[in-house]
């Protein structure tokens, strides 16, 4: 931090730490970004003010932190529900069995549940290992519930989707400029997917289910009528 002393003071900070934060009663009259770092000048001209209530500055800013990386995979964790629910819908489509709305509730509560254990392990360890450990019993908790729930084996299926994208998840955090477009980019593929597989030919409608059904009860209601009929004329 510095102080304008002088009646025209002209500042010029360089350094090659690429993610600065300014700070102080004045901002730079211009500054130039690069992947070598930055350079920001200063020009204040003295009018009349109390200097000591008057500084300008830079600090140096780590964009993946540890603290910073936490709080990104709270800011991110809307993305993360979805994908998830995606790939339980997903799931369900492939093997033609639906889970309830309870069960839902508990995928819910056990998505958040990652984020609890998340914060309780970096209090006693490094991000990446915390990440790791919460990541990992959240997917081993998902893929032994839905096998339950299923009986089927194409749950595991769901397991290694899940550890795709608590990977992908944790790509994103450490990336600091590009992490939006790569979780945009994740939302995007996966309507791309279900798009894909839901316009599938042959796919059974509701509808046509409905209609036919309808027929199906209509010509047995027929059947039944028909043969009282018949013992009558016999």
């Amino acid at each position: 931090m510095f102080q304008p002393f002088a009646e025209e003071t002209s500042l010029t900070l360089t350094s090659s730490h690429q993610h600065p934060s300014f700070e102080g009663s004045f901002l730079p009259n211009q500054l130039v970004e690069n992947p070598d770092g930055f350079e920001a000048s200063w020009k204040v001209i003295a009018m009349n003010k109390n200097y000591s209530d008057y500084t300008m500055g830079a600090s140096f800013v780590n964009p993946v932190d540890p603290y910073r990386q936490y709080h990104r995979a709270v800011s991110y964790s809307l993305v993360i529900i979805l994908v998830v629910f995606a790939a339980f819908l997903l799931v369900e489509f492939l093997t033609k069995k639906n889970f309830s709305n309870l069960q839902y509730c508990v995928i819910c509560a056990s998505i958040v549940m990652f984020y609890a254990l998340l914060l309780a392990f970096h209090h006693l360890m490094i991000f990446w290992l915390a990440y790791l450990l919460a990541a990992a019993m959240n997917v081993i908790t998902l893929t032994c519930y839905s096998r339950a729930i299923l009986r089927n084996r194409i749950a595991y299926l769901l397991g290694a989707l899940l550890t795709l994208i608590y990977t992908y998840t944790y790509i994103m955090l450490l990336m600091y400029s590009y992490a939006l477009l790569t979780g945009t980019l994740l939302l995007f593929t996966v309507l791309c997917v279900i798009m894909f597989i839901t316009a599938a030919p042959g796919l059974p409608h509701k509808e046509s289910e409905a209609i036919k059904e309808d027929i199906d009860a209509a010509q047995e209601s027929e059947q039944t009528t028909e043969k009282p009929e018949k013992a009558a004329e016999k």
